[in-house]
């Protein structure tokens, strides 16, 4: 079992570290539009999605959870550590327990959640405000209008918040399907 949780830790890991990678070396403002929520998806899968899989694999490995269902939990985890990963990035926009990381990500050009709903959710024109308003940073008082006229954060929060549903919802699918079959097999 050793080798086997050693080659887990190690592939999880790996990939957090590819994240990392990404997460610092892509400069948001420089991706197009087209392609910044999908390379922001990407790195919080790589990140925080492949420690919290790593988590959930790891407890099923040591439960004696099959592989295919350590597999359902490591999709799981990426999914729930995706969306802990967006909330994450949203309450950083206003740090209250650490001001000064207060809009980190837009003032350092990380592409985290706020870059891929900013994208996602924006035309190509609000998508340019967007971008002046980072860009004029440390001047905030524009971009906090821009964001309270689009329900900005609001809209980011309940994407998380679905995010965060249908990865928690995974489980209960995939084992009722496996239990269903188990039933109508012993019949």
């Amino acid at each position: 079992a050793l080798p086997i949780l050693c080659a887990l830790f190690e592939r999880n890991v790996a990939r957090a570290h590819y994240g990392q990678a990404l997460d610092v070396g892509v400069r948001a403002d420089v991706v197009d539009q087209s392609e910044v929520e999908t390379l922001s998806r990407s790195i919080m899968d790589f990140k925080t999605g492949s420690l919290t899989a790593l988590g959930l694999t790891l407890g099923g490995q040591l439960a004696g959870m099959s592989e295919s269902d350590c597999e359902a939990m490591a999709l799981c985890g990426r999914g729930i550590g995706t969306a802990l990963q967006m909330f994450d990035d949203i309450g950083n926009l206003k740090s209250r327990k650490d001001p000064e990381k207060s809009l980190e990500d837009l003032v350092n050009r990380r592409l985290s959640w706020v870059w891929g709903f900013a994208a996602r959710a924006f035309s190509r024109a609000e998508y340019q405000t967007f971008l002046s308003c980072v860009r004029a940073l440390p001047q905030q008082e524009d971009l906090w209008m821009f964001f309270a006229e689009k329900r900005f954060v609001e809209r980011a929060t309940e994407m998380a918040r679905q995010e965060l549903s249908s990865a928690l919802e995974l489980p209960k699918t995939i084992f009722a399907d496996r239990k269903s079959t188990r039933l109508n097999s012993s019949h």
